[in-house]
Order: structure tokens, then sequence, then C-alpha cells
């Protein structure tokens, strides 16, 4: 049981450490740190109790520890577990949060006052189901209720996942723990130790994926990050390097036109317009690269994310008609504004659009909506295009990597720059596609307390963005 301890505690620590801040990862880790708990108890009866037994104090020491982490695990998994769900489900203040936390608290202190842990601790397991099982039935219908109604396609996803990893484990455990040990099977609850293998596995799978409990490992975005930084300094080490030469071959080519056109050698001053276009490709190619790869710094002012995408449209309107495309836009009741910097932030918009233009030629609908949760403002934008094969998905951020064939004017940077933009930001990019139906763009931006967005979220809050747009699916 060891094991089961370290492998839940890795769990919930990874878990706190990614996203402190998330009131409901908290209570996804203390979910598990209180199952955790469990496997410890576990390793103090097996291993540790016995060889105390030849000093009393450390007896004593021994049986206080293993009774109080019992204790913890068989009632604090079901009443955090249940709050997690709640958290979960649905968006409370901080005041109803406390309320709810404390409402559901008090069985746990009456079955303390009933049935001490100390110094004898008799876990009465069927009758302990009157709370529990009520506890841990209603979090997994919430659980799963908030999965059928969620349209995010990357919220669903994760909690997908999240419903996959803790459902099955939780029952499993307060089925073995309480029921089957309630009916005079004792040790069956050591089968405990394989559910918690299945559910490390559904996590390590899916944190790298599409998340978990509101999770994603920061690896990848170090990762990304390490990439930009590598990406940066070797496209500057390049425009360096080549811009002397360049400015010679340049020099030398007009030189030698002129030359030519004196002496009136055609043959001659056509391979120099060649050389001269070539040169002048070369240069483009450098500046756009640099361009798109250059750490600029952040240039801040208070700007409307409705406005933005309208601008992105209105200077794209002449492609989106020639490429027989139409848009259904999705936008907030109350206009808000925001801090950002609005030329990053709209070519990063204009980026995304362009992808979606370009994926669709002979024409498709493209779905604008903007929304807000109680932490982001996002954009997302939806084309019915070509999509992308599942194998891509995860590298289209990555700098140079394109599915697109004319790479002359498609280096696999616009993707990179649009998450770079947001990053800088704190904001995030998530993808989802499927071949033949297409691709969903999320961006995601934090809201704060400074920002007057914040002062207008509470009353956005109870109206819906769909209001007098039919025609916009769910996404």
């Amino acid at each position: 049981m060891l094991l089961v301890f370290m492998f839940l505690m890795a769990i919930g620590i990874v878990l706190i450490v990614t996203e402190p801040k998330s009131i409901s990862v908290r209570w996804a880790s203390a979910t598990t740190f209180c199952g955790a708990s469990g496997g410890l108890s576990a390793v103090i009866e097996d291993d540790i109790i016995p060889f105390c037994e030849v000093d009393s104090f450390l007896y004593g020491v021994a049986m206080f520890g293993n009774n109080l982490t019992s204790f913890i695990t068989q009632y604090g998994v079901p009443y955090s577990f249940l709050m997690f769900a709640i958290v979960k489900s649905f968006s409370l203040t901080k005041k109803n949060q406390w309320a709810w936390s404390v409402l559901f608290f008090i069985p746990i202190i009456l079955t303390f006052l009933l049935n001490p842990f100390y110094p004898h601790f008799s876990v009465p397991y069927l009758a302990g189901l009157v709370w529990i099982g009520p506890y841990v039935l209603a979090a997994s219908l919430l659980l799963i209720y908030s999965y059928m109604k969620e349209e995010n396609p990357f919220a669903k996803r994760e909690r997908f996942w999240t419903n996959v990893a803790y459902i099955p484990t939780i029952l499993f455990v307060i089925i073995t723990n309480n029921l089957i040990r309630g009916l005079g099977y004792e040790n069956v609850w050591r089968l405990n130790m394989w559910i918690v293998m299945y559910a490390m596995a559904v996590f390590l799978y899916s944190v790298f994926r599409d998340g978990f409990a509101g999770v994603r490992l920061l690896i990848q975005k170090h990762q990304m990050n390490q990439s930009l930084k590598a990406v940066h300094i070797g496209t500057a080490f390049l425009h360096h390097s080549l811009k002397n030469d360049l400015g010679i071959i340049k020099l030398l080519g007009y030189k030698v036109d002129h030359m030519a056109s004196q002496s009136g050698d055609k043959e001659l001053q056509t391979d120099v317009k060649i050389i001269i276009d070539s040169y002048e490709r070369i240069q483009l190619l450098l500046d756009k690269i640099q361009y798109q790869t250059n750490e600029r710094e952040l240039q801040l002012s208070s700007n409307s994310l409705t406005e933005m995408v309208e601008n992105s449209l209105q200077r794209l309107r002449p492609l989106l008609e020639k490429s027989g495309i139409t848009v259904h836009r999705a936008f907030p009741e109350i206009e808000s504004r925001w801090m950002c910097d609005q030329l990053q932030i709209e070519e990063a918009i204009n980026n995304i659009l362009i992808n979606g233009i370009d994926a669709m030629p002979s024409g498709g609908e493209l779905f604008i909506r903007i929304d807000y949760t109680s932490k982001q403002a996002r954009v997302v934008i939806r084309d019915t295009g070509i999509g992308i094969p599942e194998k891509h998905v995860h590298r289209i951020i990555e700098p140079f990597f394109s599915t697109k064939q004319n790479l002359e004017h498609n280096m696999g940077l616009g993707l990179t720059y649009c998450y770079s933009v947001l990053n800088k930001h704190g904001g995030s990019l998530e993808f989802h596609s499927q071949l033949g139906e297409g691709t969903t763009v999320l961006m995601s931006f934090p809201l704060t307390k400074e920002g007057s967005m914040w002062n207008q979220f509470a009353s956005y809050w109870s109206k819906t963005i769909r209001g007098g747009n039919e025609d916009l699916p769910n996404t």
C-alpha cells in the first residue's frame, strides 16, 4: 500500500502545484490526499505498529496515527469529492462555497462525536453509508450532468477524463471500504490498490492530452517556451549573419544591372533581374521570420475584444467574400474593455481567421463566439473546413510546423506567433479538430479585478450570449 500512498500523493501535489488558485483543483487534490491517507494508514498498520509494540509510548503514537489516517480517508474522501463536484459544476461565490463546505461537514463532526477515532476506532461501515452513499452518488451525478451540459469542446474533453478517473475510483473505494467490509469481508479493501493504479494511468494519459480536473501539465508550456527562445535566438543570429552579405548582393546586383543596361546586354539584364528578385524574396522571408519570432514588448491599452474581432473580420472581408464563406457571430450584449496590446491581439486573431479561411477553399461557414467565465474571456472560432489529422493537432503551434502545402508562403510560424502573443497576455490557445468536420480554436484571456471587464461581469453573467442568434450551433 506504500505505492498507493505515493501515487495518490504525487497526483495531489501535481494538481495543487499546477493550479494553486483554482478552488475546484484544491478540492480535487484534497480528495486525492484523503485517499492517500488510507494508503498511509495501511502502511502504519502493516509495517510500523508491529515494530512499536515493544514500547508503549511509540505504540500509542502509531495507533493514534493509524486511527487518524483511517478516519481521514473514511470520511474525508466522500466529503471532499462532493465539494469538488459542487465547485466543478456550479459557479459559486466564496460565501456560498464556505456555506456549503460547512453544511456538508456536519455529518463528519457528528460521526466523530458519536464514534471518536481515539483511543479506539471502530468504523460503523454500513451505518456510515447513510450519508457517505448519498454524498458519493450526488457527486457522481453532478459530474456526469455537468459533462453532458458542457458545450465547450475543450472543457468537455477535460471533464470526460476527470469523470473517468474519479467516479469509478471513488465508487469502487466506497463499495470495498464500507459496503463489503460491513458485510464481514474485512480484507477486500486491499483491492483498492488496483483501482488506484487505474486512476494513475488515466491521470497520466489525460493530463498530457486534454487536461485533468482543470489542469494541464506545465511541461508542454515549458517546452514550447524553450522552443520559442531557441527560434528567437536562431533567427536573430541568421538575420544578423545574412544581412551584410545580402546587402552586398543587392549592391552588386544593381551595379551589374546598370552596366548591362548601358552595354545593351539583354541576356545579362535578365539574369541580374533573377538575382535581384531572389534577393528581395530572401529579404522578405527573413523580415517575416524575424517579425513573427521577435520578442516585442506589450503596448497595453484599453480595448474591446468584440471590436478587435470585428476589425480583423473587416480586413478579411474581401477574402471571405471571394471564398464564399458565411460568418456567424455570437457576441456579448454588454460591451467590455480589456487591457491588452491591440496590434498583437488583432494580428493573432487575424492569423487564426486566415487559417480557417484557407481550410475552406470551396466555401463554408465560420462561427465566432465571445463569452465569459468567472475567470476568463474567451474567443471561440470554428470553421467547417477540411480539419486537421489528430496526430498533428498537438504540433500545429510548433515553430516551422505546417500542414499546408504551399510552404513558400506558409512557414509554420503563424500559430506559433499566436501562442506567443496569448502567452505574454497570460492566456492560452487550444485546438480541437476532426477530419472532414472542421477545426475549433479557443483563445482564452484572464480576467483581472483591475480591469473594468471584471466590474461588468456580474451583470453579464445572467445573460445568454446566444440571445437572438439561433443560427449558431454548439461548438
